[in-house]
C-alpha cells in the first residue's frame, strides 16, 4: 500500500511516517518528497515492518501533532492510516478513537483510513467506525491489485481527495 501511495506523489507534497504498536515512532519526519516513488521514502517503506500490538489511538495521535505542526493552509493536509485496525493496546474503544479524531475535519485535516490484512485478521467495524466518528474515508485493500486499484493513478484522488469543504 505504502509503495502505490508513494507512486502518486508529487514534488513538493510533504509526508510523514508514523508506526505504532505498543510504542510511536517516527522513522520519517515531515519531508518535501522529490517527486513519485521518492527514493528516501521508499527506503524507510522498506525497512517497515509489522508488529504485534496496534496502538491505534496513540499512532493517531502522533499523526494528528505531526500535521498540526506542519499545517499548510494553502494544501489538503491529509492523513492517511494504513492499518488492520485491530487496536489491543492503549485506548481500544474505537468511539473514543474516533471521537479524538472527529475536531480535525474542523481544523482542515482530513482523515482516510486504509484497511490491510486477510478479512480474518482484519477489524472493519473498528476502522468503520473509527473514521465516520473522524469524517473519514475508509477503504479495505486485502492485496496488492486492490491496493493498485483503488490507490493507484486512476483512482488516487477520488480516493483520497476532498469532494467539497464548507459548502
Amino acid at each position: 500500500v505504502g509503495r502505490v501511495i508513494a507512486g502518486q506523489l508529487q514534488a513538493g507534497d510533504v509526508i510523514s511516517v508514523v508506526t505504532w504498536s505498543h510504542t510511536q515512532e517516527v522513522p520519517l519526519a515531515p519531508r518535501t518528497v522529490a517527486g513519485p516513488n521518492d527514493a528516501q521514502l521508499l527506503a524507510v517503506l522498506d525497512d517497515l515492518t509489522p508488529g504485534g500490538s496496534t496502538d491505534l489511538s496513540a499512532g493517531l495521535a502522533v499523526g494528528y501533532d505531526l500535521l498540526e505542526e506542519h499545517f499548510a493552509p494553502d494544501r489538503i493536509n491529509r492523513l492517511i492510516f494504513v492499518s488492520d485496525a485491530g487496536a489491543n493496546v492503549g485506548e481500544t474503544d474505537a468511539n473514543v478513537i474516533g471521537a479524538a479524531a472527529g475536531g480535525e475535519d474542523e481544523a482542515g485535516i482530513y482523515l482516510v483510513g486504509v484497511g490491510v490484512g486477510t478479512k480474518a485478521s482484519y477489524f472493519d467495524a473498528v476502522l468503520d467506525l473509527v473514521t465516520d466518528l473522524g469524517k473519514g474515508a475508509a477503504l479495505f485493500v486485502p492485496d496488492e491489485a486492490e491496493a493498485e486499484k483503488m490507490l493507484g493513478e486512476e483512482r488516487f484522488l477520488s480516493t483520497v481527495g476532498v469532494a467539497a469543504r464548507d459548502v
